[in-house]
């Protein structure tokens, strides 16, 4: 056991100072149950709280997407167009297998542009909840990786023939490392108009919805880490995500690992205008240790301590933010 938590550590460690301590810095112990946490759910006295909540005009569409990214301040060099930042192990140490390699990361600051495609080309990881109207058969959910890659950064060369420059790896996590799980909700007759809420929601069909929420699951790695069929601790994402379309309002809660940055926006759209992301979370990574031990453990840092509700401005009132 000791041995392997070693190796994992090892084995997808990044670039970091020859004196720093070698403590794991992921949570030591889990925040929530991974099996059973639900996410979002409403408390015993929600019903006061949402009734007092003036309605508002229900949005024809509501986005909250969610990256996890390497940031732009992590880059050491760029290579072959690429910012990259060496791989080594705890201490500097080579890691057999990767010797002369780069990662490439995502080399970027904090953005509210909304996903591109459904596979991420700006950050490691991507996930999103949206409502159409709405409608409980409007709820869509997904989650996906984005595309990792190595570099050779010696001007030496890398083994096997590779030149400086040259991309000696890309792949995506498998998708199965990225899920939403527990996707439900809240009607107006399952909660007696708002009065009344259940601590679990139904299935996401049918017509109108007070409320729908999803958990966000991430467990991936960089699968360019890999060496020996050892691979490389996983960025744990545990979050939770709810929405709720006829007060335009968004919530987020849960836990996420110590790196890479995370981020999360929300917006909505109005006679087919969206109106201006909503920042609901950007927590930067912490660069000051080596990526391997920062992920090696539990999701530990909350991502809204407070429990805040954020407000979805209609886009027919800020016309100098919208986006169409």
């Amino acid at each position: 056991m000791v041995a392997c938590f070693a190796c994992m550590v090892v084995a997808s460690g990044f670039g970091l100072a020859a004196g720093e301590p070698t403590k794991v810095r992921g949570g030591l112990l889990p925040k929530i149950d991974a099996d059973t946490w639900p996410g979002w759910t409403p408390s015993s006295t929600f019903g006061e709280q949402f009734g007092s909540w003036p309605d508002r005009r229900v949005p024809e569409d509501v986005h909250v997407w969610c990256k996890g990214f390497i940031p732009q301040n992590a880059t050491v060099d760029v290579v072959g167009g690429f910012p990259t930042f060496p791989i080594s192990g705890p201490g500097g140490l080579p890691i057999p297998g990767l010797l002369g390699q780069c990662a490439a990361i995502d080399g970027r600051d904090w953005s509210s542009s909304p996903p591109a495609s459904d596979r991420p080309t700006d950050a490691r990881f991507g996930a999103w909840l949206g409502v159409n109207s709405g409608l409980g058969v409007g709820v869509t959910t997904h989650t996906n990786c984005g595309m990792s890659h190595n570099v050779c950064c010696d001007r030496k060369g890398c083994g096997g023939g590779e030149r400086y420059g040259d991309v000696t790896c890309s792949k995506t996590c498998p998708d199965s490392e990225m899920r939403t799980l527990r996707l439900a909700c809240w009607t107006p007759e399952g909660t007696e108009n708002g009065t009344m809420w259940a601590s679990e929601g139904g299935t996401c069909e049918g017509g109108a919805i007070l409320a729908s929420k999803v958990y966000i699951q991430g467990r991936g790695g960089n699968p360019c880490g890999e060496v020996l069929g050892i691979k490389p601790p996983p960025a744990s994402w545990d979050v939770g995500v709810a929405i709720f379309p006829t007060k335009r309002k968004v919530t987020i809660t849960g836990f996420v690992d110590d790196s890479p940055s995370f981020e999360c926006y929300a917006r909505a759209k109005d006679d087919g205008v969206w109106g201006a992301p909503v920042t609901l979370l950007q927590l930067p990574a912490d660069l000051r240790y080596n990526i391997a031990r920062e992920l090696v453990g539990y999701s530990d840092r909350p991502v809204n301590d407070d429990g805040r509700m954020f407000d979805l401005p209609d886009a027919r009132t800020l016309s100098d933010e919208i986006v169409v």
